[in-house]
């Protein structure tokens, strides 16, 4: 259930922030060789993180790079699977034998049991595959993305803005230090 609430949170965050102008990966995969990424301090997207994110919620990665289209494949794809994961083990408690220990001794339906476990282990290796899957691919955008961003600022004759939170000591009155939050600027020209 928790899952189905993230995927849902999920999908209403991408459909919000799909209205916004950004690149899209089918755009600009062609122009780019992930093998040639080598990553700068500015790049909006961590392949790593992307990755990882990627693997646990499929689809989450996409969705978080203005994927849209791939990452509610990637999702819808995810649930279903933990749908029939669930289904299968509901039909094989339901033929259980349990002793008085609770232990599984058997079951009360062979056959059927045998099906039920062949569509489980079936199901649960697409599931895995589709995480795997999902992994690679939110590595592959996140690649992509920042070399086209990396070109961007570097052909561009705009201003490359750098905006990063900091965190400082300032000098006060008194010879006594006081903590200050805010952010940094730098123009690179």
């Amino acid at each position: 259930m928790k899952r189905i609430l993230i995927i849902a949170l999920l999908a209403l965050v991408a459909t919000v922030s799909a209205n916004a102008q950004y690149v899209r990966y089918k755009d600009i995969k062609k122009d780019y060789n992930t093998k040639d990424y080598f990553p700068q301090v500015n790049d909006p997207y961590s392949p790593t993180w992307s990755s990882v994110l990627g693997f646990f919620v499929p689809g989450s990665s996409q969705l978080v790079m203005h994927e849209t289209t791939r990452g509610l494949l990637f999702l819808g794809g995810s649930a279903i699977c933990s749908y029939i994961v669930n289904e299968e083990i509901n039909n094989l408690t339901k033929i259980a034998v349990v002793d008085e220990n609770n232990t599984i001794t058997g079951f009360s339906d062979q056959d059927a049991a045998v099906k039920y476990s062949m569509v489980l282990i079936g199901t649960a290796l697409v599931d895995l595959g589709l995480s795997i899957w999902s992994c690679i691919d939110a590595g592959k955008i996140a690649k992509t993305k920042n070399m086209y961003y990396q070109d961007l600022c570097g052909k561009s004759s705009a201003i490359q803005m750098n905006v990063a939170p900091s965190f400082a000591l300032t000098p006060v009155q008194g010879g006594s230090y006081q903590p200050t939050a805010g952010m940094s600027l730098s123009l690179n020209f």
